[in-house]
């Protein structure tokens, strides 16, 4: 049947699931992920006062924290410069996906206790999704410095798990929408596109982490449904269908 088909392969498949069990036995348990809230786009979760530009990301940022329940963990937050675009012509942009990361954990040097450091591209206040997904990832990074053991596949893959780590702490609608960002634009003196691919896993595997994270939290989809982009709806649909049935996640709410 069409619903029973995989969005992702099945090494992938088996990598969440053993992902999860990952999460499971360092990060709380399976109460803390049934838990931890889905954070949604809106105003309820990202209550704003006509902030823009860096002040605006301070505020995402401080409620991001909170969200994680972690709003006590010393962190400083820093704007990277904005991505420059690549200039075709007089009047012809192009921005392709920028080596240059969208954001960064890291410690800072200060005297003899180094600041944990979360930059970000400045450029990203214009795309409060983006920004808030960038953030999340980083700190996402900040919770799993505290792992007790390394995620399946071992160190090297640190930043898939991170990603997967992002879901689990509640913010999979955002990874997922801003997985990959495609946009025309133009200002009045010059036109061009942009393309941008954001963090470490697909949109498939992105959504199917969700379905996971919400599977686990044996919550409904409709919620998460109502707030992704609509090519990405019919994978969760899918995706949580196959989950509810299949007798490796069954286990895991067991644990």
């Amino acid at each position: 049947m069409f619903f029973n088909r995989r969005i992702i392969d099945r090494d992938e498949e088996e990598w969440q699931i053993d992902a999860a069990r990952w999460v499971i036995a360092n990060f709380g348990g399976l109460e803390q992920i049934r838990e931890t809230k889905l954070i949604l786009p809106t105003k309820d979760y990202f209550p704003t006062d006509g902030e823009e530009g860096d002040e605006l990301a301070v505020v995402v940022w401080d409620k991001i924290k909170s969200h994680a329940g972690m709003e006590e963990w010393p962190c400083e937050l820093v704007p990277q410069d904005e991505m420059a675009p690549h200039q075709l012509s007089d009047f012809m942009v192009q921005k392709f996906d920028n080596p240059s990361p969208a954001g960064t954990f890291g410690l800072s040097p200060d005297g003899e206790q180094p600041i944990p450091t979360v930059t970000y591209d400045a450029g990203l206040t214009a795309n409060p999704m983006q920004l808030i997904a960038t953030l999340a990832h980083e700190l996402a990074h900040y919770l799993m410095a505290t792992s007790k053991e390394a995620p399946p596949g071992g160190w090297e893959v640190h930043e898939e798990a991170t990603d997967f780590l992002t879901v689990f702490m509640g913010f999979g609608v955002f990874s997922a929408n801003s997985a990959f960002h495609f946009r025309q634009f133009s200002d009045g003196f010059s036109q061009g596109w942009e393309s941008r691919r954001s963090g470490y896993l697909s949109e498939a595997a992105l959504i199917h982490a969700l379905s996971l994270f919400l599977v686990l939290r044996e919550a409904p989809v409709a919620a998460a449904l109502e707030h992704l982009k609509p090519h990405l709806q019919s994978l969760l649909t899918r995706a949580h269908k196959r989950q509810l049935k299949d007798p490796r996640i069954a286990e895991l709410r067991e644990m």
